[in-house]
């Protein structure tokens, strides 16, 4: 019985390192790809490669629709986006579906194009 339950958790650990290795490449682009977009803009930011790879393995549901989320399905999103002044660290990083992520990514430049600016 012990045995199995050990074995139960060696497996599910080695899942999730698996699923962190193939999502480091993706982290680390992303989190450059922010990294540098936060520079150019003046905002605050810090290295969340690591926070951003416990985000896209650990985090089973959606941050904004709260519905689980396929690996495959996962992106990080600023709650406040650096358009509008938000931070690309912790606090302001959440792990977000990829529909939920694309309809904000639309609905914010619909705004820009209607010159309607929304905190």
């Amino acid at each position: 019985m012990v045995v199995e339950s050990v074995s139960s958790d060696l497996n599910r650990h080695k899942k999730l390192m698996e699923a962190a290795r193939q999502m480091k490449h993706v982290a680390a682009s992303r989190d450059l790809n922010a990294k540098g977009r936060a520079r150019r803009m003046g905002v605050e930011y810090e290295t969340t490669r690591g926070y951003i790879v416990w985000l896209l393995v650990k985090e089973p549901e959606c941050f904004w629709c709260h519905q689980p989320v396929a690996q495959k399905d996962k992106t990080v999103d600023h709650i406040r986006s650096l358009d509008n002044g938000g931070t690309h660290t912790k606090d302001n990083l959440v792990m977000a579906c990829h529909r939920c992520n694309d309809r904000r990514n639309r609905v914010k430049t619909h705004n820009k194009k209607l010159g309607i600016q929304v905190m």
